[in-house]
């Protein structure tokens, strides 16, 4: 590299306190970007760097954040630059998706497009020379470019265009990061809205079952308004059909005040016909005195309706946890890297200045080892972002991908047994390779498990998986729905009709089944 640019351990330094600020919920990305143009410029000690980023909308990259150039002047007329893929150094290098580099802009035919005249004028205004262009891809899309240029001729080292893709890749990494994030964020935004919209009546009684509080929605309901049933007993809505039941239920709120409990019964309206509904009741202790209880009503006619939509916005969400869950695996892989990496290369300064060439030379090994390594990793855990195999070779050869970097990746032994010889429909194979997915997750984050089994076998009925794990199981009744990753398990499998079943105790492993119809047989079964 040049004289007086810093060492790769700066970088190091810097790509550990850009993926650490990755990690909050919100992320300042201008400012992760902004340093990123600075960076570029005073580690390679060239003129300038931009950051285009690619407009979803138009597809063209446009000029966002940019370090080494004072004149204002000049900033604000290349502001309205707009390239579209092949266009200049900055479309060519989005076209192709790989670092561009010359020593020579203005005689570069590569870079030159129809819109000649307009190129000419920006690199005029820019004084550019020589240059680096370097992609910034993420998982799904390429997001934009970073470029550094000088305006003297100069020829770049392979470690200073190392320097501009690491920098680049690590942008990226930030962008991606910041959109999951606000996924995320919109996808729950949206689920609280859904269920601050949900029509149900909410109530409360004293200790004798005398309505004090009903809310508004309890008009549409039952048809008597919260005026005409305040001071009103629970008998007063109560249907004779289910009178007993709604007795024996709210002795029982009142009796364990800390407890909830939800059940069903019907209600009666104004014009005396049976409302079904589910309730959900509480009592209310205070001083250890039993008050009252309090709930709410929710009518039953709605149930499908509101099922369909929760159970969009649950999967709405799982897809997002699944891609965010991936996202900050691949930030905790990257930092263990550059962490180790780090280290690695303050041992070798250290036997350099003792002039210890041998220790020096097998410490760059050791560091060209962990670049190895780290490259596998991360290529691995971004197949689960984009897995192409599960098109290209089928459900049988993702999950041994898949199989192979969970084993990989935390050591834990984790074995495939597939005995399909045919493809599945496509819809199937995404529905299994995904809760394959959530469940080994599940297994790594919480079983402590020392085996796990992935199985797929044909079935006379269709196709059937199934993960066991030899870890510290649970209590399934007491999973609420919160729990995401298996409310997507069920709402995955329930498009196609298929049937879950978890197995699960204390202490004795987790066994997770999906039994998939199929009118056709996959390949292979008898």
């Amino acid at each position: 590299m040049t004289k007086g640019v810093p060492t790769l351990a700066d970088l190091a330094g810097w790509c550990v306190e850009v993926d650490q600020a990755c990690v909050p919920a919100i992320i300042d990305l201008p400012m992760l970007l902004q340093r990123a143009v600075d960076e570029a410029a005073r580690l390679l000690g060239v003129d300038a760097a931009v950051i285009y980023l690619l407009d979803r909308d138009s597809g063209r990259a446009c000029w966002s954040y940019d370090a080494g150039i004072p004149d204002e002047w000049v900033r604000a007329a290349v502001r309205e630059t707009e390239l579209e893929p092949g266009q200049g150094l900055v479309g060519l290098t989005l076209l192709r998706r790989e670092v561009v580099t010359t020593e020579d802009y203005g005689a570069d035919a590569r870079v030159w497009s129809d819109d000649r005249a307009r190129q000419q004028e920006t690199a005029t205004l820019l004084g550019i020379r020589s240059a680096i262009s370097a992609p910034l891809v993420g998982a799904r899309e390429a997001l934009g470019v970073l470029c550094v240029f000088t305006r003297q001729t100069r020829a770049f080292s392979d470690a200073e265009v190392a320097l501009v893709r690491a920098l680049a890749d690590h942008a990226a990494l930030a962008i991606e990061n910041s959109r999951l994030n606000e996924e995320l964020l919109a996808s729950e935004a949206r689920y609280r809205a859904l269920l601050e919209r949900t029509p149900d009546a909410v109530w409360a009684a004293d200790s004798d079952g005398t309505f004090t509080f009903v809310s508004d929605a309890a008009e549409t309901l039952v048809g008597w308004t919260p005026e005409e049933l305040l001071g009103h007993n629970w008998d007063f809505v109560n249907h004779e059909s289910t009178i007993d039941e709604v007795h024996r239920r709210l002795a029982w709120s009142m009796a364990n005040p800390t407890e909830s409990q939800i059940f069903r019964c019907n209600l009666r309206h104004r014009d005396g016909h049976p409302v079904p509904v589910e309730i959900n009741a509480t009592g209310i202790a205070r001083e250890g005195h039993v008050d009252g209880a309090i709930g709410s009503v929710r009518d039953m006619t709605e149930r499908q309706k509101l099922e369909g939509e929760l159970q969009a916005q649950a999967s709405e969400l799982a897809a997002s946890q699944e891609r965010v869950m991936l996202a900050q695996e691949l930030h905790d892989s990257v930092t263990q890297a550059l962490f180790s990496m780090t280290l690695t290369i303050g041992s070798a300064e250290i036997l350099l200045g003792r002039g210890d060439a041998a220790g020096t030379a097998q410490k760059l090994g050791e560091l060209r080892d962990l670049g190895h390594d780290a490259l596998a990793e991360m290529r691995a855990l971004i197949f689960e972002l984009q897995p192409e195999s599960l098109v290209r070779q089928g459900l049988v050869a993702a999950l041994r991908r898949h199989v192979e970097a969970v084993r990989g990746r935390t050591g834990i032994p984790v074995r495939l047994e597939a005995d399909l010889a045919g493809r599945l429909p496509r819809q199937v194979e995404e529905c299994l390779y995904r809760i394959a997915q959530e469940a080994l997750h599940n297994v790594v984050k919480h079983a402590s498990a020392s085996l796990a089994v992935v199985r797929v076998e044909p079935i006379a009925s269709g196709v059937r998986l199934v993960i066991e794990d030899d870890g510290i199981g649970f209590d399934p009744a007491a999973v609420h729905g919160e729990h995401l990753g298996l409310v997507g398990m069920g709402v995955r499998a329930g498009r196609l009709g298929a049937q879950v079943t978890i197995d699960s105790r204390p202490g004795e492993g987790t066994r997770i089944a999906v039994t998939v119809p199929l009118e056709e047989p996959p390949g292979g079964m008898t």
